[in-house]
């Protein structure tokens, strides 16, 4: 019995090293720190993080899963390179899913489900008023928690799935992490926008808010990406 407590403590804390181990590599990409293009080899990051390889193993299994870093068996793993197209690309298909699935969520829609998506867009705008906070850690999560209840209401499990680890991908997030105060003004702005067209249950003016939204946000990241490109 001794034994078996023993090592469910240890399996206990490998899982939290891992963790932490995971949340300081994935920050350390989102704010930059690693940038892209950047290896990652796993002495490295024992001594970045002071973890030991096992943890920082599972830790990269995980970022490579949600496309945080890019790992082969063998090789040292390192953070994508993000370039023009590959942002492109990203935003055409949030907007392909963005659109198809608020067109049904403006038909689907309850009313308890409106007065969730009011209280998120409150909790921006309110946000937005405070001086000292996060916006980003504030606006990912209600963001994901706005898009998600859209996506649920259209009943399709592989669609969570996909757009789910599109929005949690290192384009969406990276942009989010340098978003100026007024990007943050005008996402709270058009998430509003949504909201009002789902409350009138007007598919159209959904799909053309939502799309407004995913548009702008691609417009943002790329000129993110290009000034970094042009401060390299």
């Amino acid at each position: 019995m001794l034994k078996v407590a023993t090592q469910t403590l240890t399996d206990y804390e490998m899982g939290k090293a891992a963790t932490a181990a995971y949340r300081a590599i994935h920050s350390r990409i989102i704010d930059n720190t690693f940038k892209p293009g950047e290896a990652l080899p796993e002495r490295l990051l024992c001594h970045v993080i002071g973890v030991s390889r096992t943890p920082v193993r599972e830790a990269l299994r995980r970022l490579s899963s949600e496309g945080m870093i890019n790992l082969a068996p063998h090789r040292t793993a390192y953070v994508p390179n993000i370039d023009h197209r590959e942002i492109e690309e990203t935003f055409s298909l949030a907007a392909l899913l963005g659109n198809y699935s608020v067109r049904i969520a403006a038909q689907n829609i309850s009313d308890a489900g409106l007065d969730d998506l009011l209280s998120l867009v409150d909790q921006m705008d309110d946000a937005l008023m405070q001086e000292n906070v996060q916006l980003f850690n504030v606006f990912v999560r209600l963001d994901h928690s706005f898009h998600k209840v859209i996506r649920k209401l259209v009943g399709n499990r592989r669609l969570i799935q996909i757009a789910g680890r599109l929005m949690s991908g290192p384009i969406l997030l990276q942009s989010m992490a340098r978003f100026t105060r007024e990007h943050y003004k005008t996402s709270a702005r058009l998430h509003r926008d949504i909201y009002e067209a789902l409350k009138a249950r007007d598919s159209d003016r959904a799909e053309a808010a939502m799309n407004e939204f995913v548009m702008a946000s691609r417009d943002a990241a790329l000129a993110i990406f290009q000034e970094s490109k042009l401060t390299e």
